[in-house]
C-alpha cells in the first residue's frame, strides 16, 4: 500500500469513526413557531433527540438559561409540555421530537436543555431567543 493510500484510508476512517463509534444520545434544540395570539413572553422550544442505543428519559429535561449573567439552571421556569409522553423513549429506529412552552420576561436569552443520565450528563445546543415587551393598551 502506498503512503498516499494509507493516508487516504486513515483520513476516511477518522471521518467516519465518530459516527460509527458514537455511543449516545444527541440533542438538538430549536425555537418553535410563535402563534400570533401567544402572550408576550410565551415561547415554545422544540427538542429533537436521536440515539445510537435505547434511552428512556424523563418527560421534561432540565432547562438552562443565560440572560447575560452566565448559563444557569432555570429553576424559576415552569416548562409546560406540549404533547410529550410521560416517558420519552429514544431508539436508533425512533427519534423523539417534543415541545415545551415557557413564559419569559422581555429580554434576550440563550437556552439549552440538559438530561442527567446514570453515567453521563448531556446538553443540547444553545438557542438564542428575543422576547419583546408587549404594548400596553
Amino acid at each position: 500500500m502506498t503512503r498516499f493510500a494509507r493516508l487516504a484510508l486513515a483520513l476516511s476512517l477518522l471521518a467516519i469513526a465518530p459516527a460509527a463509534l458514537a455511543d449516545g444520545l444527541y440533542l438538538k434544540l430549536r425555537e418553535g413557531a410563535r402563534p400570533a395570539d401567544a402572550a408576550g413572553g410565551d415561547v415554545t422550544l422544540t427538542l429533537v433527540a436521536v440515539a445510537t442505543h435505547n434511552f428512556e428519559l424523563p418527560q421534561t429535561p432540565i432547562f438552562l438559561i443565560d440572560d447575560g449573567s452566565g448559563m444557569r439552571v432555570a429553576a424559576e421556569l415552569r416548562p409546560r409540555p406540549v404533547d410529550v409522553p410521560e416517558t420519552v423513549r429514544v431508539t436508533p429506529d425512533q427519534r423523539f421530537e417534543g415541545s415545551w412552552q415557557l413564559s419569559l420576561a422581555p429580554g434576550s436569552y440563550k437556552m439549552k436543555v440538559r438530561y442527567k443520565l446514570a453515567d453521563r450528563t448531556l446538553e443540547s445546543n444553545a438557542v438564542k431567543l428575543s422576547v419583546l415587551a408587549t404594548a400596553q393598551p
